[in-house]
Order: structure tokens, then C-alpha cells, then sequence
């Protein structure tokens, strides 16, 4: 299929979670989540992918095998989780020549003892510049970039750094397109919604609700499907075996397809 100058796709992915199980010393991922490039290469024949966005819980417990304090409580022994996702994933793609814009989850900040290396955030900072703090994982991960008009607007695990996100507004038009990248749920009344307050999700909807927000695209919960949050539509690629493809129109959501692998 060739590459229409219009239309374009997203690939959206999520919870791997490297490290869900050891075998032979080396940590896999979820069973549902052992994905190749040549699965990847199958979808682009089809659909020609202009990037991978995997929307948190890279890992299942963040860490890499490094500390900086001696006696960390390390939870799978030595083996190294980040490295295998690292590894087994984002180099063997992004050599194949996709981008892969990355997301911390959760299961991201789960390190060792005394809980302060997140190896996970800081190559998010290094690769996508980042805000990073190792004392707080709540304002990390958050970056922004443009691609066909599209503002991209990445908040980490949920939307709690708003002081970040308004200055970044001061960047656009109240009409630019923009797609929000955040780990938690956000949608009413599906599952795993309840990991932030209602009050969060109101404080958050009071800074962008006088722009154009013309997706969400959200991990945590294992499924692959679409939802909606006041009128915006709201994606998860997490499914076992499948991902979430999204469709566009120069700077226009157009649709939502489930791809099985």
C-alpha cells in the first residue's frame, strides 16, 4: 500500500512490562505483549506507520539493575528489566527506522530501595528532553513535540504537572490540534479510572478546555479499544496480542482500528 500525502498512522502500544515473568535470567514481558520488528514490519506493509507511541509501563518494576546506594532491595534479583525492554523492543524497532515516543507508567517508578533511581524516566529525558525529577515521578516524563500540525503533548504517568503544561500552551493557538500521551485512564466509567481523583481530572480539564484536544491516547488498563472523556475521544493500545491504529487526515483524527498480531 502506498503512502497517501493525507492520510497517515499512529501505532499505539502499551504495558509490556518487562520483567512480568523471568525466564533464564533475562526479563520478558507480558505474554500477551512479545512483540518483533517483523510484527511491526507486517502492520507498516499495510499501513504505513509514521510513529509508535507506547503509553507507559515499559517495565514492571523500572529498574535496571543499577543503584546508587549499596544495599538496594533489588525485587527480581539481578535481572535487568529496563535493558531488556531497551534491547528486545525500543532498539531492534527504532533500528528498523520507526520513531518511538515513550511513556512512564506506574509500574515505571516500582524500583529498588531507596526509590529514588528511575532509570526509566531519565532516558525519557535523555531521548525526548523530558522534565525529570527523581524525587517526583508525579511532574517527570512530560514533553511536547509538532508533527503534521499536531501538537503532541506527553504527561507522564497522569497530568499532574499543569504549571508544565500551561507555560507549554504559550507555544500554540487555542486551535491548534492537540493529542494528550498519559499513563492513567481517563475515561468515565471503565475500569482502572479511579488511580487518579475526580478532582485531578476536573484541575487538569480546567487548563485545556479552551483548546482544540482532538485525542487522548492512555495506557493501564490491558485492553485495546476506544472511549470518550467530555467529548474527546480516548484510546488504549494495551490489549494482549493487539494494538490500537489511528487514522488521520493531514491534522484530523479520522479513526480507531483494532490490529491483532
Amino acid at each position: 500500500m502506498s503512502k497517501s500525502i493525507s492520510n497517515w498512522y499512529i501505532l499505539l502500544d502499551g504495558d509490556t512490562h518487562y520483567g512480568d515473568s523471568i525466564f533464564d535470567d533475562e526479563a520478558i514481558p507480558r505474554s500477551g505483549k512479545i512483540i518483533s520488528p517483523s510484527t511491526i514490519n507486517k502492520i507498516n506493509r499495510d499501513y504505513p506507520l509514521d510513529m509508535i507511541i507506547h503509553t507507559g509501563d515499559l517495565c514492571s518494576h523500572g529498574f535496571d539493575e543499577q543503584c546508587i546506594f549499596p544495599f538496594c532491595c533489588i525485587k527480581n534479583g539481578n535481572v535487568d528489566e529496563f535493558d531488556a525492554f531497551l534491547n528486545n523492543y525500543y532498539y531492534p524497532i527504532t533500528n528498523e527506522g520507526f520513531k518511538i515516543y515513550l511513556t512512564p507508567g506506574n509500574h515505571d517508578t516500582y524500583v529498588q530501595w531507596p526509590y529514588y533511581r528511575k532509570p526509566v524516566f531519565k532516558f525519557i529525558k535523555k531521548e525526548f528532553g523530558a522534565t525529570y525529577n527523581m524525587f517526583d515521578w508525579k511532574n517527570s516524563g512530560c514533553y511536547s513535540y509538532c508533527y503534521n500540525g499536531i501538537f503532541f503533548i506527553n504527561m507522564g504517568v497522569y497530568p499532574k504537572n499543569l504549571d508544565w503544561l500551561k507555560n507549554e500552551f504559550n507555544e500554540i493557538t487555542t486551535d491548534t490540534p492537540i493529542i494528550f500521551i498519559f499513563h492513567y485512564v481517563i475515561a468515565d466509567n471503565v475500569p482502572l479510572n479511579d488511580w487518579w481523583s475526580n478532582d485531578e481530572k476536573e484541575s487538569f480539564y480546567n487548563v485545556i478546555k479552551n483548546y482544540n484536544v482532538i485525542l487522548i491516547c492512555n495506557g493501564h488498563d490491558h485492553e485495546t479499544r476506544i472511549d470518550t472523556w467530555k467529548n474527546i475521544p480516548c484510546v488504549i493500545g494495551s490489549g494482549d496480542n493487539s494494538f490500537a491504529l489511528l487514522k488521520f487526515c493531514k491534522n484530523s483524527f479520522v479513526s480507531y482500528k483494532q490490529i491483532n498480531f
